[in-house]
């Protein structure tokens, strides 16, 4: 049975990947994120996540090549999120017991999606929510590990500068099949539906992912370590790692324009249709 909108759980974030964003607030409500300096309230709901994602895998249409590296990425958020739960648990035998955390999870207003007008609808509305929740744990992940291969690159540690950069390749090709199981419903109902949920009256005109900071940070990351890994001097392993990087860089931007024009073709986002309305330019 597929879940209603109102019923998807909340996805915990990390308030430490966040840049000043004029509607990232509305962003973080419309895709039902939370934010919290909370680890173990982080690690909970990225395997909470990762499960719901698991459990749906077989009934989507991605085919085997696109479930192996979606579950190879998997794979290494969970890794992080035992982690980190791992550490919580180690400052907790050690700690003298503190007062109860605050309810992180509360926002204003909780939803902000239309009812679904079917069961199709509710399949799609829920992956395209989830599949973002997804995304944004795999950019989480590499937000860490990008400013792990410049402290890498600093004390010339080659051989973990070579795991980390294996291990963005492997999360940005997961990042890139998680927007593939977000997108994996028809082309009619994102435009009867799912676009029509991001714009009034439910949301304010001109709802955009340039509001996601998660993603600006990782972007900014990226471009940060790929001009510090063309001054190094890598070894071979590190150098090959370095290239798989960029070519999942490079499909993850081809795969984000082909799922824009199939659900869009030729089209113009909301935000700039906002801008052609109004006379503004971007």
């Amino acid at each position: 049975m597929t879940p209603s909108p109102t019923s998807i759980d909340r996805v915990v974030l990390p308030t430490d990947s966040t840049i000043p964003a004029t509607r990232s607030a509305e962003y973080d409500t419309y895709f039902r994120i939370s934010r919290s300096d909370d680890a173990h309230a982080w690690s909970v709901s990225a395997l909470t996540v990762v499960t719901a994602i698991t459990a749906d895998l077989p009934r989507s249409t991605l085919n085997n090549d696109s479930r192996l590296r979606l579950l190879d990425a998997l794979a290494v958020v969970v890794g992080d999120a035992a982690a980190a739960a791992a550490a919580v648990a180690a400052q907790e035998r050690v700690s003298a017991p503190t007062a109860a955390p605050t309810d992180h999870l509360s926002t204003g207003q909780d939803d902000r999606t239309p009812q679904a007008p079917n069961g199709a609808a509710r399949q799609a509305i829920t992956r395209w929510k989830k599949g973002h929740h997804l995304f944004h744990l795999f950019v989480i992940s590499m937000n860490s590990r990008l400013s792990a291969v410049l402290d890498s690159l600093a004390t010339e540690q080659w051989s973990d500068l070579a795991d980390q950069l294996t291990e963005l390749g492997v999360l940005y090709a997961g990042a890139t099949e998680s927007m593939r199981y977000a997108s994996d419903f028809s082309p009619e109902i994102y435009r009867d539906f799912v676009r029509p949920s991001m714009e009034p009256p439910w949301l304010e005109p001109g709802f955009s992912a340039v509001f996601n900071r998660d993603h600006d940070i990782m972007l900014t990351g990226v471009k940060v370590v790929r001009t510090a890994l063309k001054s190094a001097e890598l070894s071979g392993v590190a150098a090959d790692s370095a290239r798989k990087l960029w070519k999942s860089q490079a499909e993850n931007r081809r795969a984000h324009q082909l799922i824009c024009q199939r659900f869009v073709p030729g089209g113009d986002s909301l935000l700039q249709e906002h801008f052609d309305s109004t006379g503004q330019t971007n």
